[in-house]
């Protein structure tokens, strides 16, 4: 599924990945992505900074994370972060020709009741974010064109659902 995301978009997960193995989490989880986005500069970042957001605002309200042995290549994405993604992706496949970027990222955690409720948890504004997102100029958004693939939608949902079982 990655080779659908822009190079922004692959550097979010990876950073997401890498932070969820900083915290000994379980899992890569919501604020894990977040703070992925807000690690690239791209459309997502540029979105959550509009809204307010900071990596160091962010970081200073994370719980503290519980010290977990977990081997980081078993570590999987969280429900709530397969479901953001997987909305990324259909987001761009609404978008012939689009690959996922930041910015579909970014929507997709929007748009998400249970990420809405953990944005709200760190007493983020979710308003302000939404308007920074309705405001983004098209042209600003992550958009790379796939190279060996016509269309993002020719990629069968069930088969992301698979490779982010995987991940």
């Amino acid at each position: 599924m990655l080779e659908r995301f822009s190079t922004g978009a692959t550097q979010v997960v990876a950073i997401a990945q890498r932070e969820a193995d900083a915290d000994h989490a379980e899992s890569v989880d919501i604020l894990h992505l977040l703070r992925g986005l807000l690690s690239v500069d791209a459309c997502g970042r540029r979105i959550l900074a509009a809204g307010g957001v900071t990596r160091e605002s962010l970081t200073s309200r994370l719980p503290a994370a519980e010290t977990r042995e977990t081997d980081a290549c078993s570590r999987g994405f969280s429900v709530q972060a397969k479901m953001v993604l997987k909305q990324a992706w259909l987001e761009a496949a609404s978008e012939a020709g689009s690959m996922v970027g930041t910015d579909h990222i970014t929507q997709a955690i929007l748009k998400n009741e249970a990420a809405r409720t953990t944005i709200l948890s760190l007493s983020i504004d979710v308003d302000a974010l939404d308007r920074a997102l309705e405001l983004m100029n098209p042209t600003e958004k992550d958009r790379e064109l796939p190279q060996q693939y016509e269309s993002v939608s020719r990629q069968p949902a069930s088969k992301v659902d698979r490779e982010l079982r995987y991940r």
